[in-house]
C-alpha cells in the first residue's frame, strides 16, 4: 500500500494495522489465530491508533526546528494541526462501514 502512495507522490507517515472482525462469519471471526475477534476495533484499538497519530504528528511539528525532513508542506501541517479529534474520524468511519469487514483511514 506504501509503495502504491508513493508512486502517486504521498508520502507515508505512518502506517498502522488494526484488528477487524469478519462481519457475518461467525467461523472466522472466533476461531483464527488471534481468537474472538468479534466487535473489533473497539475502542481501545481506536484510542491505540489516536495515541500514535498523535505522537506522529509531535514528531511532523518538529520540522520548524529541521529535526525531520521538510517534505510536510505548510498546508499539510495546517490541515493537521487544525484536525486532532482522530477518534471521533475513527468512531464516524465505523460508523459509515456498515457490513463491510475492514476500516481504512487516510491521513495525509
Amino acid at each position: 500500500m506504501e509503495q502504491f502512495f508513493e508512486h502517486l507522490r504521498f508520502s507515508v507517515l505512518g502506517e498502522w494495522y488494526i484488528v477487524g472482525e469478519f462481519r457475518g462469519n461467525e467461523v472466522l471471526s472466533t476461531q483464527g489465530t488471534l481468537g474472538d475477534i468479534k466487535g473489533r476495533p473497539d475502542e481501545n484499538d481506536l484510542l491505540n491508533v489516536e495515541t500514535k497519530v498523535k505522537n506522529l504528528l509531535q514528531k511532523i511539528k518538529s520540522v520548524g526546528e529541521n529535526k525531520y525532513p521538510s517534505e510536510f508542506t505548510p498546508n499539510a501541517l495546517k490541515f493537521m494541526s487544525e484536525n486532532t479529534d482522530f477518534l471521533g474520524a475513527f468512531k464516524k468511519l465505523k460508523e459509515i462501514q456498515g457490513k463491510t469487514s475492514s476500516l481504512f483511514f487516510l491521513c495525509f
